[in-house]
C-alpha cells in the first residue's frame, strides 16, 4: 500500500463525514504517530508494515479528527462508521484500540 492507496482512502472516509478530502503524507520514519496539521494528514510508513488495514485504519482516525478531535464517544462513533466500510473492527481500549480486526482477523493487539 503507498500514497495513492492512502489518498483514496482519505477521499472515501472525507465523502462518507461530508467534509473536504484533506491532503495525504507519508513519513519515512522509523518511529512516530499519525498526526494531522491543518489539511494534511500524516501517515508514517511503518504502519503500513504490519497489515494494509492497518494503515487503512490510521488514515480513516486521522480523517476522522477533521470532524471530531478528541476520543471520546462522538469520535469512536464516526470512527467506526468509517472504519465498518472498509471492513475494519476497533476494540478500544479507553481512548485507543485494543485490538483492529479486518473480516474477523485480527491485525492488531
Amino acid at each position: 500500500m503507498g500514497l495513492n492507496e492512502c489518498k483514496a482512502i482519505a477521499k472515501i472516509a472525507a465523502d462518507m463525514l461530508e467534509i473536504e478530502p484533506p491532503e495525504v503524507q507519508i513519513k519515512h520514519a522509523v518511529r512516530g504517530r499519525a498526526k494531522i496539521n491543518k489539511r494534511t494528514i500524516v501517515i508514517p510508513k511503518w504502519a503500513g508494515d504490519y497489515h494494509e488495514a492497518f494503515w487503512t485504519y490510521y488514515v480513516v482516525h486521522e480523517v476522522c479528527h477533521f470532524r471530531s478531535l478528541g476520543h471520546g464517544p462522538a469520535f469512536k462513533k464516526l470512527e467506526q462508521m468509517v472504519c465498518d466500510y472498509f471492513g475494519i473492527e476497533i476494540v478500544y481500549k479507553k481512548a485507543y484500540p485494543k485490538m483492529v480486526k479486518f473480516h474477523g482477523e485480527v491485525i492488531y493487539g
